[in-house]
């Protein structure tokens, strides 16, 4: 499956989301560079410093809950900071949460692309990439 992407970013403080959704998005079909990281202030120094080689976006998959910085405070400093814009990027939330809240709160924020559940499938990912064709 083709996107429009640069690249991907996984960014979930449990590893071994990271590694199961890093093989569901190649099962997928997705043939792009996917870097992870368990500390979003590591995510967040690699997105400050990554350059594409292409004029495509990055495509962020962003937990929502994390002990170092949560998904909402991690938006909050992407779209505060000069060094970003946050046009290069489409973020898509992700979270285990069932709190019906978590969604509209992600409804209400326009950089965040997509709400889903954790965790990935193929399926899930198939209908949002036809969502960002």
């Amino acid at each position: 499956m083709s996107i429009n992407a640069s690249s991907i970013v996984l960014i979930d403080d449990d590893e071994a989301t990271n590694f199961i959704h890093k093989l569901t998005l190649k099962k997928a079909g997705i043939n792009l560079p996917i870097s992870s990281f368990i500390n979003p202030l590591d995510g967040l120094e690699y997105i400050s410093n990554y350059k594409s080689e292409k004029e495509a976006y990055s495509l962020i998959f962003l937990d929502i809950n994390m002990p170092q910085l949560s998904g909402w405070d991690f938006i909050e400093k992407v779209a505060t900071t000069n060094s970003f814009d946050i046009n290069n990027y489409r973020i898509v939330m992700i979270s285990s949460s069932v709190n019906p809240d978590d969604k509209k709160r992600g409804d209400k924020i326009p950089h965040v692309f997509s709400y889903l559940s954790k965790p990935l499938s193929v399926e899930v990912l198939h209908k949002l990439f036809k969502q960002l064709v």
